[in-house]
């Protein structure tokens, strides 16, 4: 039996697909902006730190789900890489921060994405 027989692994892997896709997507959407326009693009930038560093928790943490128990050791990296990306929400400002950012520039009126 191959590990995409199991019903919950091709799910995950899925998950963590989407996840990566709208992380990377996010980014050129703000390298565009930063590239094309005259203004810092710091609600793109934010929602870039929010997004990806969550996302990066949520992509190793399934990752670990699937290793089953290989997943918490040293030996595939993956709880080293966990704890790089929980580490990662802090710096530069907290995902709680990037949110207020984020918010009191749409409030401000910038609504475009």
């Amino acid at each position: 039996m191959t590990i995409g027989n199991h019903q919950a692994i091709p799910k995950m892997l899925a998950e963590c697909a989407i996840d990566i896709y709208a992380g990377h997507n996010i980014l050129l959407n703000c390298a565009w902006k930063m590239e094309n326009q005259s203004d810092l693009p710091i609600k793109e930038i934010s929602i870039i730190k929010a997004f990806c560093t969550e996302m990066a928790q949520r992509v190793i943490d399934k990752c670990m789900q699937i290793h089953e128990g290989m997943g918490l050791t040293n030996e595939l990296k993956l709880e080293k890489a966990w704890r790089w990306a929980r580490m990662m929400r802090i710096p530069y400002g907290t995902t709680e921060i990037q949110k207020r950012i984020i918010a009191k520039k749409m409030l401000q009126g910038d609504l475009h994405f």
